[in-house]
């Protein structure tokens, strides 16, 4: 079970670091590492995913690869969560100027 208390987070960063040191140390030619971080299923809850998401970013350098069907693409769940309150705000602005224009159909 995840811990989310700070020192518990901080701890499995340096575990993943040294992890990741060791396996470029012994197999050079690693070109290719996965790292799954589900805020779906609650193995990485949505309230430290702020904190999670950057370290692990820093650790693994520049060439980073987004799977094509990741939800928001390179920016993640705040990109994914942006883009839905935009999508929503933009429906209701519609729904809004349909009923006043209903509104002024039946006044005439």
């Amino acid at each position: 079970v995840l811990s989310e208390e700070p020192w518990e987070l901080a701890m499995r960063m340096s575990s993943f670091r040294s992890g990741l040191e060791f396996l470029q140390k012994w197999m050079p030619r690693l070109n290719v590492v996965t790292v799954s971080r589900s805020i779906r299923d609650g193995s990485l809850p949505r309230r430290i995913w702020h904190e999670v998401e950057p370290v692990l970013l820093s650790l693994l350098g520049s060439n980073v690869t987004y799977d094509q069907n990741l939800i928001g693409g390179k920016g993640g769940w705040t990109s994914w969560t942006e883009a839905g309150k935009k999508m929503l705000l933009a429906a209701q602005s519609k729904l809004r100027k349909r009923a006043q224009q209903q509104q002024q159909k039946q006044k005439q």
